[in-house]
């Protein structure tokens, strides 16, 4: 019995140092959030007035190296959300997911969108709103909802990760994340830098490739104690 108890207390120590390293990792993506629009408000109030281009390098510099904080964010959501034995059948992801998103979109982005409107035309009134409406469904609000969007987008096709994560094999899950990845930022990365390379695939986006990383997690793929983590 006390052998019991001690495996159990154990277990739940490292369950609980797990989580304390999740909570870790999201405080630590939202500071680099912060100092991403920081930088990025900075540069475009006055980067066109300021002179000294050396500190707007800078603030680029450290603006960019800021944006592990998405993938850290996506990867957090797909681990909470890609456990082996955990269910979401469509009903309670719509009520719980998906509204939720819907909900804070609309009335943030309605806001944002209809304090442009005012701006812009220097007068108020209520028939601005179904223009602030259509802004936000055509995704014209501001600029730092567009995680919501990308969060609504996953939810929405969660069914297809859901399935991926619990059915695929070993191998065929890792040949998932290296075609996304390969298609979705080293291909569109070439193509950035004016290398284009004809050959696509259907998933427009590096996100999914992220939010499946959660689940890997779960696999065992980032446990550098392993060996076999080459295909």
């Amino acid at each position: 019995m006390e052998n019991n108890i001690k495996i159990y207390a154990n277990s739940s120590s490292v369950k609980n140092k797990k989580d304390q390293r999740f909570e870790y990792i999201r405080a630590i993506a939202a500071i680099a959030v912060v100092i991403i629009h920081t930088m990025y408000t900075a540069i475009v109030l006055f980067g066109d007035e300021t002179t000294n281009k050396f500190g707007i390098y800078i603030y680029r510099s450290v603006m960019n190296l800021m944006w592990f904080a998405v993938p850290c964010f996506l990867m957090l959501t797909g681990l909470l959300l890609l456990l082996p034995k955990k269910q979401i059948d469509i009903r309670t992801l719509y009520k719980k997911y998906v509204l939720k998103i819907l909900i804070v979109l609309g009335i943030f982005g309605i806001i944002f969108s209809w304090m442009e409107i005012v701006f812009s035309q220097k007068t108020i009134n209520v028939f601005q709103i179904p223009n602030a409406v259509i802004n936000v469904i055509q995704g014209e609000t501001w600029a730092h909802l567009w995680y919501l969007y990308c969060l609504l987008g996953i939810y929405i096709t969660f069914p297809i990760w859901n399935m991926i994560s619990k059915n695929a094999s070993e191998r065929e899950f890792k040949y998932i994340l290296i075609i996304l990845f390969i298609f979705a930022s080293i291909i569109k990365t070439l193509n950035t830098m004016g290398f284009n390379i004809g050959f696509y695939n259907h998933i427009s986006n590096i996100y999914p490739f992220w939010f499946l990383c959660g689940a890997g997690y779960h696999r065992g793929f980032f446990d550098i104690s392993k060996k076999e983590q080459l295909l």
